[in-house]
């Protein structure tokens, strides 16, 4: 499974995986990718500590780069308009991963975070 909250980067996922041959399936909530080896689904949320909603900043020039920023830090930090595009910060859905990944639902053969401080 991927969770991407970026659309532009979600996109770029799917295309990705189309042109390698990946599998997409359809997310199912509390299910892994499941069935058949190599296979992807692609989650249009951010991963957390706390599940809810939360302030997406995309990365000036790097989508790549983008933060996922709680109300609180943006009150007190401010943001940084040479390396974010500030005026457009979306709300975006935050998950847990505890909450999405079940015991039930088999192992993690493979996991990649991209977390940055």
């Amino acid at each position: 499974d991927a969770f991407e909250p970026l659309p532009r980067n979600l996109e770029l996922l799917r295309a990705s995986a189309t042109l390698n041959g990946i599998p997409l399936l359809e997310p199912t909530p509390g299910v892994l990718a499941g069935p058949g080896p190599g296979s992807i689904a692609l989650h249009g949320h951010a991963l957390g500590e706390r599940g809810g909603m939360g302030g997406f900043m995309e990365g000036r020039g790097n989508a790549g780069m983008s933060v996922l920023a709680p109300d609180t830090w943006m009150a007190s930090q401010g943001c940084d308009h040479s390396a974010f595009l500030c005026d457009q910060t979306r709300e975006v859905t935050v998950l847990r991963l505890d909450d999405v990944i079940h015991a039930e639902a088999g192992g993690i053969c493979l996991a990649k975070l991209d977390v940055e401080d």
